[in-house]
């Protein structure tokens, strides 16, 4: 019987092989030795293994042995008989034992009891994804919606159970697509459980009790709820920490920068300071460059109108006519050079047309250079930093035991190094601002916590330092019914922009950045580096070249044509001479 039935398999699994497009297998009838294909045997015969809606003559043999089963009209799937079928359709797989399976495998729907596996016949599970995303259609999801105490990436309800937020504007759109119903068991608009003894069931507050005896949080409840799936999904904001991430499914949403943050006082500018103050929109490197190309351009216009003067050119070995000619580059190229480039406009009036073009170039380096010098002068005089801070970094603050730093978290303070005895914590976020300055010399806050604080012009005195100190994880918990299911959906909505979209609805606007006050960073005070002209000062080069090219060229020429002239003559008069012997 099992000879037999093997048989029939092979004939049915051979008979689909011909329908598929592909020309070659590279897969055994039996799998792969980690994960072996099941055989029909008698002890499966006894189960019900006929599919709803197929034969049983096809059902007998789908799904034993390596095979493109869904390759055929008479697939118990509607999509594999449609004109432009799925990937997973012309996929080979086969049924397998999940206890003697390595590979990947997965429940069945067909065959109830059997687990699948693409993975022993060489190929990706693509059928699955069709299961993602349609396994929660025709089900009701238990919604928990949260309140988030600050900030505007979260979710944010009403007395009246109506939530906002970036987060619900999200959510509402994905759940639309999973085909679910959606029942709110909860809307919190405080943040103390105490004041909801009857939102979670006795088990979950029971559990949330053994973990966490002296919390009030409503987060940490709704985390245990889609743990033990009680609930599908808490809507809000959720800090994906360590507990939290073995406690249930996270969907993650984003990733918000924190930094450390303190005050700072007007810089005292000093005397030499505001000396200097005009020529820091170019590096010393810069204004060397700028110099001596002003002074090698017009040295060259003088030459060539000093040489191009048919009558000095044949007087140039005169000693009076040198002379005149050092005279004319230490006058004339030097110091209308720089005469030019302090007008901001050449002031050469050239004859030769080799010092014309020279002046084209030298009148755009001058206008380049200008327009750059006013640019930079004038952002560095209206946003340049003015700011003294009374630390530089979170190691100033660790190397003085007398510093403390205002948090939220003992533990990512402690990550960063900073001593217990130097934290204070259980401050709310404006609190924490204020207390910065004079009970803590700086704070660590999120990006978004600082841009709320300040959404009003509120702790204009407060400004980061540097770059951020670590990222903090944000997401909402799931039950393992609705994970993957969320999770790609959430991925798909996050990649093709509409995260952005919805959170330029809501995004804060930090007033203070407007009024120009700008947290102080390691390139707040630069000029223009040597690199940055290296483009202008090419062309410029390229220019002058021309020139001195359309100067030098006739001359060359002339003097070729002169000298094949006097050849030709020379040969003439040669052949019209009598020999000796003539």
């Amino acid at each position: 019987m099992h000879r037999l039935g093997l048989l029939v398999v092979t004939i049915k699994i051979a008979s689909l092989r011909v329908a598929t497009t592909s020309t070659t297998d590279d897969f055994s009838l039996a799998g792969n030795p980690l994960c072996p294909c099941l055989n029909l045997t008698g002890s499966l015969r006894n189960r019900s293994i006929t599919p709803p809606g197929t034969s049983p003559e096809m059902s007998e043999g789908y799904g034993f042995g390596c095979g493109y089963h869904d390759n055929s009209t008479a697939a118990p799937f509607r999509e594999c008989a449609s004109s432009s079928p799925p990937d997973w359709c012309v996929g080979a797989w086969c049924y397998v034992d999940r206890e003697h399976c390595t590979l990947l495998h997965r429940q069945g729907g067909v065959r109830v009891g059997l687990d699948y596996s693409y993975a022993t016949c060489g190929f990706l599970d693509t059928f699955h994804e069709r299961n993602t995303a349609t396994a929660l259609q025709g089900t009701t999801l238990k919604i928990t919606q949260m309140m988030n105490g600050y900030g505007w990436m979260g979710s944010y309800c009403t007395r009246r159970n109506r939530c906002s937020g970036p987060i619900n504007d999200i959510f509402d759109a994905v759940a639309k697509d999973t085909g679910a119903a959606i029942d709110v068991t909860w809307t919190f608009v405080g943040r103390n459980i105490t004041e909801y003894p009857n939102a979670y069931p006795l088990e979950v507050m029971a559990e949330f009790r053994r973990r966490m005896p002296s919390s009030t949080s409503i987060f940490h409840p709704c985390v245990i709820a889609t743990g033990m799936g009680y609930v599908d999904a808490c809507i809000g904001a959720f800090y994906l920490s360590y507990e939290r991430f073995h406690t249930a499914n996270f969907v993650k949403l984003w990733n918000d920068p924190t930094y450390l943050i303190t005050t700072y006082d007007n810089k005292k500018v000093s005397r030499w300071e505001q000396m200097v103050v005009a020529f820091k929109p170019f590096k010393p490197g810069t204004w060397a460059v700028l110099g001596g190309l002003v002074v090698l351009i017009s040295i060259l216009i003088s030459i060539v109108e000093f040489c191009g003067a048919k009558a000095r050119r044949h007087a140039f070995r005169s000693p009076e006519v040198r002379v005149e000619f050092r005279k004319s580059l230490a006058w004339d190229g030097f110091y209308q050079g720089i005469l030019s480039f302090a007008s901001a406009a050449s002031v050469w009036s050239p004859e030769q047309r080799g010092a014309r073009i020279m002046n084209i170039a030298f009148s755009f380096m001058i206008l380049l250079a200008l327009s750059s010098y006013t640019a930079n002068l004038t952002m560095q005089l209206v946003t340049g930093d003015d700011k003294v801070t009374p630390i530089s970094s979170i190691d100033d603050i660790i190397k003085d035991p007398t510093l403390k730093i205002c948090g939220h978290s003992a533990r990512r303070l402690e990550n960063l190094g900073v001593p217990e005895g130097q934290r204070i914590l259980g401050k709310t976020t404006e609190d924490l601002m204020r207390a910065i300055g004079s009970e803590c010399v700086a704070g660590e806050l999120t990006l978004e916590q600082f841009t709320t604080a300040r959404r009003h012009g509120d702790f204009c005195h407060l400004v980061r330092i540097g770059e951020p100190l670590n990222y903090m994880t944000w997401g909402f918990p799931v039950s393992q019914r609705a994970y993957r299911t969320f999770a790609a959906l959430f991925t798909d909505a996050e990649q093709t922009g509409y995260y952005e979209e919805i959170f330029r609805r809501y995004r804060a606007v930090d007033q203070c950045l407007l009024q120009g006050n700008r947290h102080p960073t390691e390139d707040d005070d630069e000029g223009l580096e040597v690199e940055d002209v290296v483009g202008p000062v090419c062309f410029v080069g390229a220019i002058v070249l021309c020139g001195a090219c359309v100067q030098i060229l006739p001359a060359c020429l002339k003097r070729c044509y002169k000298h094949r002239d006097d050849h030709d003559e020379d040969s003439g008069e040669s052949a019209g001479t009598p020999s000796a012997k003539e």
